[in-house]
C-alpha cells in the first residue's frame, strides 16, 4: 500500500486503472527491479531508508514503462518480431544492450536504470557460483 501511495502522491504517474490494478502493475515493476538489486542486498519491500526513494521512483518508472508497451498481461506474449517500411525498421526481442537485462520477460527500462544506478545499487562485480 506505501508504494500504490508513493506513485499516486508523489510521482504522480500516468496510469489510470483502479488500485487493484495498480498493485498488479507495481507488483510486477517491483519484481524487475529486485532482480537488478538483489545482489546488493536491497529488496523493494524492506529497501533501508537510504535508499527508499531511488528505489521507489524506480519502481514507479518502471510501472509507466510496462505500462506503456502493453501493460502486465503483454509481458508474458512472446516477445520478439520485425517491421519494415521502406528504409524505416524496427525490431524487438533481440539485442539487449548492457545494463538492461531481460527480467522475466520485461527489460528495466532506462529511467529505472538511472534511478538505481545514481543510488549505487546496480552491482558491477563478477559472481562465482
Amino acid at each position: 500500500m506505501e508504494l500504490i501511495n508513493f506513485y499516486r502522491t508523489v510521482w504522480k504517474g500516468g496510469f489510470d486503472g483502479d488500485d487493484t490494478e495498480l498493485e498488479a502493475l507495481l507488483s510486477r515493476s517491483a519484481d524487475t527491479v529486485n532482480n537488478m538489486i538483489y545482489l546488493i542486498g536491497e529488496e523493494v519491500e524492506n529497501v533501508s531508508e537510504a535508499y527508499k526513494t531511488k528505489v521507489f521512483k524506480a519502481v514507479c518508472a518502471q510501472a509507466d514503462y510496462i505500462d506503456s508497451v502493453g501493460g502486465v498481461e503483454a509481458m508474458n506474449e512472446s516477445a520478439g518480431g520485425s517491421v519494415s517500411l521502406g528504409k524505416f525498421s524496427y525490431s524487438t526481442g533481440s539485442g539487449n544492450t548492457v545494463g538492461s537485462g531481460d527480467n522475466m520477460g520485461c527489460k528495466l527500462c532506462k529511467q529505472a536504470e538511472g534511478y538505481l544506478m545514481s543510488a549505487g545499487l546496480l552491482y558491477k562485480g563478477v559472481n562465482v557460483f
